[in-house]
């Protein structure tokens, strides 16, 4: 999956004052957000039908600072690896490959069929687990 992700780096091409901040896969599409520190934005490129769309959108935050870069030369866990250590059943899974605390990790998120929501964060250079969640979301109550 890493090899696909490095195909469609190389047809995103080098993107001028912006670096590479997450990568985020569903349905086994890549989807790369880049940062520009100097407008404070992000811009995602997608493929829609074949064809490279990028879409500049803000960054919510509560304090705006700058976000985290991420070098895909240091992945040393491919998508395969790590998806296997995700422990439970799953319709679909969300994966994100990002930054957090200055650490590369895979983030899956999945709705389980028992209505449960579950997370699991890998180091992407070693592979350990970081944190694993399986949490009821009629644990999850709306904010009034």
């Amino acid at each position: 999956m890493l090899d696909a992700l490095k195909t469609f780096l190389k047809e995103i091409g080098d993107v001028e004052g912006m670096y590479m901040v997450s990568c985020f896969l569903q349905n086994g599409a890549w989807q790369v957000d880049f940062y520009s520190e100097a407008k404070h934005k992000i811009t995602t490129y997608t493929k829609v039908d074949g064809a490279l769309v990028a879409e500049e959108d803000d960054i919510f935050q509560v304090e705006e600072a700058p976000l985290e870069k991420m070098e895909l030369e240091n992945v040393r866990v491919d998508f395969e690896d790590a998806v296997k250590k995700v422990s439970v059943e799953r319709d679909k899974l969300i994966a994100i490959l990002q930054v957090i605390k200055g650490k590369i990790v895979w983030n899956f998120t999945a709705l389980t069929p028992a209505l449960h929501l579950y997370n699991l964060k890998i180091d992407a250079v070693t592979g350990d687990v970081i944190s694993e969640r399986d949490e009821n979301i009629m644990n999850f109550r709306m904010s009034q």
